[in-house]
């Protein structure tokens, strides 16, 4: 299992662990202005209005998308795949947020941890 993050060079980080149950430890990263962190069910709608603002710019590194990857219940699912890949150490997804206002600003996946070979995927809300 994956048990905590660490990130170098970034001063006045906290590197927290958001428990969910006695076996897992879900990361959480603050900085002093943003929150890095797994995303919870809660977050779907405010992923599929991020990927739908940023389609356009994003299109060129993404794969063509199947209609239903601009929906809520879509990434409801994928919520539940990604905390289901940190789980078994396929990868760590986090979304990044302003602290200030809790504004979705982009979203990070660093796949292949129990290979130690990383893949890092970024997208970048360029419509804020």
């Amino acid at each position: 299992m994956i048990n905590e993050l660490n990130i170098a060079g970034i001063n006045n980080q906290k590197v927290m662990k958001k428990k969910i149950d006695d076996t897992i430890n879900w990361p959480k990263i603050i900085t002093e202005r943003l929150i890095l962190r797994l995303p919870e069910f809660e977050d779907a709608q405010v992923m599929c209005d991020f990927v739908i603002k940023n389609k356009a710019h994003l299109s060129p590194w993404e794969s063509m998308q199947k209609d239903s990857y601009y929906t809520k219940n879509y990434w409801k699912k994928k919520i539940e795949e990604v905390r289901n890949n940190f789980q078994s150490d396929k990868s760590c997804c986090l979304n990044i947020y302003t602290k200030e206002d809790n504004q979705l600003i982009g979203m990070v996946n660093i796949n292949y941890l129990s290979l130690h070979f990383y893949y890092l995927e970024f997208a970048k809300n360029y419509f804020i």
